[in-house]
């Protein structure tokens, strides 16, 4: 997962510099944040703004 962070850091600090915001949240840790975002399966990854949102949920 380390490097999925890191990649997807890459990503966003390449195409939308200063105007992003990576949060890690441990759902085991916080049950109740996956459901509150919908996260069904992990890891998933979520875009929320621009609306609307998107999921991508990626296995490994």
């Amino acid at each position: 997962m380390v490097r999925a962070v890191a990649n997807a850091r890459a990503i966003c600090n390449q195409h939308y510099p200063n105007a992003h915001q990576i949060e890690v949240a441990d759902l085991i840790e916080d049950p109740q944040r996956a459901l509150a975002d919908a996260v069904i399966v992990t890891p998933t990854l979520l875009r929320v703004m621009p609306l609307p949102v998107q999921r991508r949920r990626d296995g490994t």
